[in-house]
């Protein structure tokens, strides 16, 4: 299978899958369904409420829904939750939203790499994505500047210093290249969110499913910060997760800390610190080098 020469039929549940694909979206003209539409006709409505479904789904969960088996519904729902976030404009949103959804795209992934559909990873990794991949029976030659775009983390063996580099290509296993997808994929639907415009007024029906959504996520993010800082008024340990309790304990017991470990106790926000600015009993109490 030579990437240059890649061939993929696609079916409908692929397009379900990966409404994102070029061939799903012409699909979506196929029907020919204009942003005013959405908010007059019964198929319209539909489309809408599904989107709407969707995205208060996330903001109340950790997963995102199941596609729709019918692929032209998916694609114009999908379609029209991206035009819905870019009219709430908000990037920790979109970033919740883009997260789940790719999860969903590693999973089906998974399924394809388990089926032996190995092209399909390929095609959405060279065709979507525009990365240089290269094929092999059992490993997959990336281009490095798309490996390290998509590191999901830059540990152990995501680390480029720990990869086989040859002549500027990483070596992957086919269940990595997966991975990778997951974080390509995210990053291309915050990408299609940011691109998206509107021409013209946005119809009632269509505004009314922002203002809600933005509402309701605008209500969550305030019950999150109001629990931050009740538990950092307590100034008590027992706000803190257990692991965090004792990395606390072995730093002010003088202890020398793993890096790591001072990444992890030190990277909570500064409202859910244990330590107020004005405390250095946790600064003094570090090792220095």
């Amino acid at each position: 299978m030579n990437s240059a020469q890649l061939r993929v039929v696609l079916s409908p549940e692929d397009y379900s899958r990966y409404p994102f694909v070029p061939e799903a979206l012409s699909s979506l003209k196929d029907l020919e369904l204009t942003l005013e539409e959405l908010a007059s006709t019964p198929l319209g409505n539909l489309i809408l409420e599904k989107a709407r479904e969707r995205l208060l789904t996330i903001l109340e969960g950790r997963v995102h829904p199941p596609p729709e088996e019918d692929y032209m519904l998916e694609v114009a729902v999908f379609y029209t939750t991206l035009l819905i976030l870019a009219g709430i404009g908000d990037d920790r949103l979109v970033e919740k939203f883009s997260t789940l959804y790719a999860k969903n795209v590693y999973s089906f992934l998974l399924k394809d790499l388990e089926k032996g559909y190995r092209e399909k990873l390929l095609y959405l990794a060279v065709k979507v994505l525009g990365w240089d991949a290269r094929p092999g029976e059992f490993k997959v030659l990336l281009h490095f500047r798309h490996f390290v775009a998509a590191q999901p983390e830059y540990t152990g063996e995501w680390k480029l210093i720990n990869r086989v580099l040859e002549k500027g290509y990483v070596e992957v296993s086919w269940r990595e290249l997966a991975r990778l997808l997951e974080t390509g994929v995210k990053k291309y639907i915050v990408n299609l969110v940011q691109r998206a415009e509107v021409s013209g007024s946005i119809p009632e029906e269509v505004y009314r499913i922002v203002e809600e959504v933005s509402r309701v996520w605008s209500a969550r993010q305030q019950d999150v910060r109001s629990f931050i800082r009740d538990a950092s008024s307590k100034r008590s340990e027992e706000a803190f997760p257990p692991c965090i309790r004792e990395l606390l304990h072995q730093q002010l017991s003088g202890k020398n800390l793993p890096h790591s470990a001072r990444f992890d106790s030190g990277k909570l926000p500064s409202e859910y610190r244990l330590f107020s600015r004005g405390d250095s009993r946790g600064l003094q109490a570090l090792p220095r080098f």
